[in-house]
């Protein structure tokens, strides 16, 4: 990842699009290229086999390794990823599945077995979803980590300074603003709200 020669620079690495092109559409691809065998289990076993067979598959792609990940870790990382799924029951209130901490993860072996909810193949679509949402999550982390020193607080202070000379009057206009001195120590939450803004700005108008 090259490293950022202004704020501009960061704000457009972390652009909607060029998240989306560079992480999310590679994990969508992955997605649909497995075929998920059944849409109701049997049995626990079969689940714990097919969304661990998933989990294995889905990282082997993402990470372009040819080495099999261990089941036990595999079997773990796909009961993490349904570990906060909800499943809101839209017929009763069930105060249990909301307050027992595993109830996402029972709730979908459950709707496996049954055929509820999209089945199994709701459950690999949201072992998916959060491979990808932990990708975007690290590629963002990146973004701050490799392309900007955290050490460099020159650099950070010359950042905030184009930041508040470029978006200071138009996001706030005729308000006090921090110096950017003050705001090279809370960079990265500049950045990640402004592009939190416009991102979703953009998904409006687009």
């Amino acid at each position: 990842m090259r490293r950022a020669r202004s704020v501009q620079d960061l704000i457009d690495m972390l652009h909607i699009d060029v998240i989306g092109g560079e992480v999310e559409s590679k994990h969508n691809i992955i997605r649909e290229s497995f075929r998920v065998p059944r849409y109701v289990v049997d049995s626990y076993e079969e689940f714990v086999e097919v969304t661990t067979t998933y989990y294995k598959y889905h990282m082997a792609c993402w990470l372009g390794s040819d080495a099999e990940m261990p089941g036990d870790m595999a079997a773990w990382g796909a009961r993490q990823s349904l570990q906060n799924v909800h499943h809101p029951d839209t017929s009763v209130a069930n105060v249990r599945n909301y307050l027992d901490e595993n109830g996402g993860y029972i709730q979908s072996v459950k709707n496996a077995m049954r055929g509820r909810e999209g089945g199994l193949i709701a459950c690999i679509d949201a072992i998916a979803e959060s491979i990808k949402k932990d990708a975007v999550k690290k590629y963002i982390e990146a973004v701050f980590l490799a392309c900007i020193d955290p050490l460099d607080y020159t650099t950070r202070v010359s950042f905030m300074e184009e930041y508040v000379r470029r978006y200071g009057n138009v996001i706030l206009p005729n308000e006090d603003l921090l110096s950017p001195y003050e705001l090279a120590a809370h960079l990265e939450a500049v950045v990640e709200n402004h592009v939190g803004l416009v991102n979703q700005f953009r998904r409006t108008l687009q």
